[in-house]
């Protein structure tokens, strides 16, 4: 809370937010993320955040769940 994310952050989660798939497997994910300046190193972290702010459903440590990102909850 109140902490300013990098612009390569911003615009990797902004990049994200406006994909029209309902769903995207994580690689997808993680490459939009690359293609914004996002490191590999950083990405779980963005990933896990994004989680926690309800942009996104990401359950990266359910072996049934990581294999798939939810982007639209409604419709």
């Amino acid at each position: 809370m109140g902490q300013q994310w990098p612009t390569a952050w911003l615009n990797a989660a902004n990049a994200i937010r406006a994909m029209s798939e309902k769903h995207i497997a994580p690689q997808k994910m993680f490459d939009v993320m690359t293609s914004h300046g996002v490191t590999n190193t950083s990405q779980r972290v963005l990933a896990q955040w994004m989680h926690e702010l309800g942009d996104i459903l990401y359950f990266a440590d359910n072996p049934e769940l990581s294999d798939l990102v939810i982007l639209k909850r409604n419709g």
